[in-house]
């Protein structure tokens, strides 16, 4: 009996500190294997249960499930059998049986809900967050983990791992801010719980942040700290995570063979225990990690087992993103018939899973495919699906803009209307206040008075008694004279009173005066503000609308030719000629009606359309000039952004007016280099030089204006002017030794940051 109740005691405080994880199993099944009272076997199974399933064992897991259900239902504990049902759930969901999963969740969740249960409760919201967590419904994951918080005698555990897992879905949305709040709040009971369990996923959700902040060293030293708690407690699931992680930050820093390294551990770990769930994570970092050393074979078949074991758990994001990455070393390979399955085939999943963006980024794969294997039509339907797809997403994230503008906007008018109505409450206390004392004040004078007559009658009573009959007349004398006094004082307190009734009249007028000009002042000042706003807003939408328009009509004469030539190859009867210049004349075109529509590209998108540019002249012009674009070795092509469409029209005004009425043949440089922290585009030609092509064209008596200089020229003086920055053109003539043209130069400055 005494052995009885130490084993009780010894699983109470096991449960009511929560300092189960830092105890083996093993030592609970000694307990178990000496316990004979079947309330006590209920908590150790109750607390076996919950330890195998934290632990990864999933094989205990489901028996000490099955026991933990039997002993409950034995003892008629109905709050014990639905947490047991709870964690059927768990096991259901492991044999990815889903629908079974959600049902036994339902169950459970109303049962909590019903009989006022908040630890069975957070139960199934911490588990309903995790699902929507790992289906991408992040804002429905932060909910669920919000409920979490609220409900009532929430311990240092609950709080400490539901403050870890928001910081998780916060960093996965990519707001680290809030990250690092939830991580600050989730500290103290981390401090407070000192376990390895609560520490470990805190350190995690640290390291991740660290490593999404792109600090992989310091991300490094909090998985290192995670793998030693993992391994002193004999964790292997959590030392599969912590190889896992360690894996990503040398990913990262481009360190393969180390991630290589991890990465297979992680896998091995997760072999010896038989879990299935996250072998296609491990296997797909392998391949990320072969795919870094270029071993592109080896990556490709680690692509394929991690898509096997992702096509058997029905998981469909994972196929997503195995294709893709799959599809991308097919056509770095210029393997394109195998890329495009893998492409139609997320093309599908995208549209299940309703992600525009991969379906674009699919459509953008496809076209390109399509455009290398020469199967144009397909390729031109791929560009007009990759069109409709932009401007949908364009529309929404401008209308999700424009919502949160108007939110702030109404929000802030609100906290102004309530800044308003308070003042004028204070106004209103300060009136009501006034008129109360000066009650108070009139009421305290008549008082007064009242008591000053009640004594005088008792003064001249008293006298009238103690005097004879013969003072009569002097006691009448006395009578007047203290009527008259009284008479005096009381023209004096009603005039004293007057004087109190007209200053505290004064004070409030200065009150209300004072309000008054207070509400007329905070009225400008947002009047002010408001069309200081609107104002700044539609001078930067003028010159948005002002720079779009003058894009838009910097290439009338290259359409004009581009369509002459077209018509000249369908009159010699060239479709095989016709068809490659349609399917680069269309590929520019969407090239520039996609920039014209932003204020700056990347410099790699506008050498692009450059290079798609000359070759189209090379078709309209063979053999008659040549090109080259030269990138300064300092400049990073994507990284550093332009305003489009600077070099194309001195490009045209180079071949028409320079370099075609020439008998030499033409060459023509693009140069993009960097001098005092400014970005020059420099086109040079060997042409005849300005002053020639002017005298030409005055021969042939064309009426011709150039706009390219006067269109840039405007261009470059709204980009001075919205970011009081310097945007400047120089054109020159070039001459040799002999002073003899031999072409000339376009350089286009722009500012430019490292």
């Amino acid at each position: 009996m005494l052995f009885r109740k130490s084993t009780v005691l010894l699983i109470s405080f096991l449960v009511s500190h929560a300092v189960f994880a830092q105890y083996k199993i093993d030592s609970l099944q000694q307990i178990v294997s000496r316990t004979t009272d079947k309330r006590a076997l209920l908590n150790l199974y109750g607390l076996l249960t919950k330890q195998s399933g934290q632990t990864g064992d999933n094989a205990n897991f489901a028996m000490y499930t099955q026991q933990f259900m039997s002993l409950a239902t034995e003892l008629g504990d109905t709050e014990q059998q639905y947490t047991a049902r709870y964690y059927q759930s768990k096991i259901a969901e492991l044999q990815n049986d889903m629908p079974k999963a959600l049902q036994l969740l339902d169950q459970v969740e109303k049962y909590a809900l019903a009989n006022n249960k908040p630890a069975l409760l957070s139960l199934v919201y911490r588990n309903r967050s995790n699902k929507a967590r790992k289906q991408g419904k992040l804002d429905e994951a932060i909910a669920y983990a919000s409920k979490t918080i609220q409900l009532p005698d929430q311990d240092d555990d609950v709080l400490s791992k539901t403050w870890s897992f928001l910081a998780n879905v916060y960093i996965m949305k990519g707001d680290y801010t809030q990250a690092a709040s939830c991580l600050d709040k989730a500290y103290p009971h981390v401090q407070r719980l000192n376990n390895p369990a609560s520490s470990f996923l805190f350190f995690e959700q640290m390291g991740t942040l660290y490593l999404q902040l792109k600090q992989p060293a310091k991300a490094r030293s909090f998985y290192e700290e995670n793998l030693k708690i993992a391994q002193k407690t004999q964790n292997k699931s959590n030392q599969s995570y912590s190889w896992s992680n360690l894996g990503l930050t040398y990913l990262r820093e481009n360190n393969s063979e180390k991630a290589l390294s991890c990465f297979q551990k992680a896998a091995e770990l997760d072999k010896q225990m038989g879990r299935s769930e996250y072998m296609h994570i491990h296997l797909t970092n392998i391949a990320s990690a072969y795919f870094q050393q270029n071993k592109l074979e080896e990556a490709l078949k680690a692509f394929a087992e991690a898509k096997a074991v992702s096509l058997q758990r029905k998981n469909l994001e994972s196929i997503n993103t195995i294709n893709t990455s799959m599809a991308v070393i097919y056509i770095q390979q210029e393997e394109y018939d195998k890329a495009i399955p893998l492409l139609l085939e997320n093309k599908e999943l995208a549209r299940k899973l309703n992600r525009k963006e991969d379906l674009l980024k699919t459509e953008t794969a496809l076209a390109t495919a399509y455009e290398k294997t020469g199967k144009h039509a397909l390729a031109y339907e791929a560009y007009r699906t990759m069109s409709t797809l932009r401007d949908s997403l364009y529309q929404e994230k401008s209308l999700q803009q424009i919502q949160e503008l108007q939110t702030k906007y109404e929000t802030a008018k609100k906290e102004q209307e309530i800044a308003l109505l308070s003042k004028n409450n204070r106004i209103k206390d300060l009136e009501y206040i006034q008129l109360l004392n000066e009650k108070k004040t009139q009421q305290q004078a008549a008082e007064l008075l009242d008591f000053k007559q009640e004594n005088q009658i008792k003064q001249l009573t008293i006298g009238q008694l103690q005097k004879d009959k013969d003072n009569l007349q002097k006691a009448r004398k006395i009578e007047n004279l203290a009527r008259t006094n009284q008479a005096k004082d009381l023209e004096l307190e009603t005039k004293q009173l007057a004087l109190a009734n007209k200053e505290i009249e004064v004070q409030r007028q200065y009150f209300l005066i004072a309000g008054i000009l207070l509400s007329a002042c905070v009225l400008a000042g947002m009047g002010y503000l408001f069309y200081s706003k609107n104002r700044l807003q539609m001078k930067n939408k003028t010159m948005v609308l002002e720079q779009k328009l003058l894009r838009s009509q910097m290439n009338p004469h290259f359409i004009f030719n581009s369509l002459a030539t077209i018509q000249n190859y369908l009159f010699e009867n060239d479709p095989r000629q016709t068809a490659s210049y349609l399917s680069k004349f269309a590929r520019l075109m969407r090239q520039t009606l996609e920039n014209s529509r932003e204020e700056t590209i990347s410099l790699r998108k506008e050498i692009q359309l450059l290079e798609h540019y000359l070759q189209l002249q090379e078709l309209r012009f063979p053999n008659k000039f040549s090109w080259q674009i030269d990138v300064a070795p300092e400049i990073n092509p994507d990284e550093t952004q332009i305003p489009p469409m600077f070099a194309q029209p001195f490009i045209e005004n180079s071949l028409e007016h320079g370099l075609l009425h020439t008998s030499e043949p033409g060459i023509i440089t693009i140069r993009f280099s960097v001098q005092n922290n400014k970005l020059l585009l420099t086109v040079t030609d060997n042409g005849s030089g300005l002053m020639q092509s002017k005298l030409l064209r005055s021969d042939l008596k064309q009426e011709y204006t150039s706009m390219a200089t006067q269109i840039t020229q405007e261009r470059l003086n709204l980009l001075s002017e919205k970011h009081n920055q310097s945007f400047e053109l120089f054109t020159q003539e070039l001459f040799n030794n002999n002073n003899r043209v031999i072409g000339t130069q376009v350089l286009i400055s722009l500012p430019y940051q490292s």
